[in-house]
């Protein structure tokens, strides 16, 4: 999926589509490949910093909770509705920096699901690497619900 058909998936994004691109296969459907071109000009690296660009721990979580979203969206088409990050994992291990210009692939699991009450409520582990295939980021039990639209 390019940024056009993810921004279709989930519409709520806006400027906050911070992913180029999805890979999804059903026969792996609790995984989630996605990428994300890094430049200089990025507006991920405003202010942070002038001389030295590096991508900011909340961005990083933020690529990762729309790749757990997009999981969602595709692993659960029976369910209409917005997922939405509930919490940002029991552990989060920011273990190298992450300069531009460069393309990292965030991969993101599924670990648990839990139906309750017309939702779905789901667990992930996901990791950053970096271009040279260096893990970067590392978040564990990130938790998620797909909420049905009201």
């Amino acid at each position: 999926m390019g940024k056009e058909e993810i921004s279709m998936a989930i519409p709520h994004t806006g400027k906050a589509l911070c992913v180029d691109l999805a890979t999804y296969h059903p026969d792996l459907p609790n995984q989630i490949s996605t990428s994300v071109n890094l430049s200089q000009v990025h507006h991920y690296f405003d202010g942070h910093f002038p001389n030295k660009a590096i991508l900011p721990a909340h961005w990083q979580i933020e690529m990762i909770a729309l790749s757990a979203a997009i999981l969602m969206k595709l692993r659960f088409p029976e369910f209409e509705g917005f997922p939405v990050a509930t919490s940002f994992g029991d552990s989060q291990k920011f273990s190298k920096p992450i300069f531009p210009p460069q393309q990292i692939e965030i991969l993101t699991s599924l670990t648990q699901q839990k139906k309750i009450r017309g939702s779905i409520f789901a667990y992930f582990d996901s990791k950053i690497y970096l271009e040279n295939g260096t893990l970067a980021t590392r978040v564990t039990n990130l938790s998620g619900s797909l909420m049905p639209e009201r």
